[in-house]
């Protein structure tokens, strides 16, 4: 069974590995899953799309999943959330 840290990837080529707040994506050969990781292997799973086309951006059901994961994104740092401790806590709250 493979880590979820070899699955998921970031979603940006600029984007560095060691952001605790981060977008990823998981790709197969059709399939596209968008999530925040929020711990090591630790992923809020935002949305996904399927793959119909050789270049997906600026596609309308792309920009929509990205939009998702731009907000989540933002709801986790406006609540201050930054690791698994922090998502129990909120939880619990």
């Amino acid at each position: 069974m493979a880590d979820l840290e070899e699955i998921f990837t970031p979603l940006s080529d600029y984007q560095s590995n060691d952001l605790k707040i981060d977008k990823r994506k998981a790709k197969s050969t059709w399939l596209r899953l968008y999530a925040i990781r929020v711990d090591k292997s630790v992923y809020i799973i935002t949305g996904g799309s399927i793959k119909l086309t050789q270049k997906m951006q600026n596609r309308g059901h792309t920009m929509h999943e990205l939009k998702k994961l731009e907000s989540c994104k933002n709801f986790l740092i406006q609540k201050g959330i930054e690791d698994i401790d922090d998502i129990i806590e909120f939880i619990e709250a």
